[in-house]
């Protein structure tokens, strides 16, 4: 069902359709680590610089290293955008201990 309600229904023949229990137990059985999931959020400077509660020149200055253990991040155009995940995997990486 899409998020108006419209419902579409496509008929994949009966062998298909008897095979699609069993794709999802097996699904349901992987670890979740491997499970699909939901696509992840994609955020702007402005999105980072209010969660972390930091300047947006703060991010712009960490954005400018490169290599391994840079803040994750891509581009769209000319524009720089994160995964929340991934930037906030990347914090936990860098808490002092």
């Amino acid at each position: 069902m899409t998020e108006n309600g419209i419902h579409i229904h496509i008929n994949l023949g009966p062998e298909i359709e008897s095979l699609l229990p069993k794709v999802q137990a097996f699904l349901e059985g992987l670890p979740k680590s491997v499970q699909p999931s939901e696509p992840d959020e994609i955020m702007t400077i402005d999105d980072l610089s209010s969660l972390w509660k930091v300047p947006k020149q703060k991010i712009y200055g960490l954005t400018m290293q490169t290599g391994p253990g840079s803040l994750p991040r891509f581009k769209i155009g000319r524009d720089l955008r994160f995964y929340r995940s991934e930037v906030m995997r990347w914090a936990d990486e860098q808490r002092v201990k």
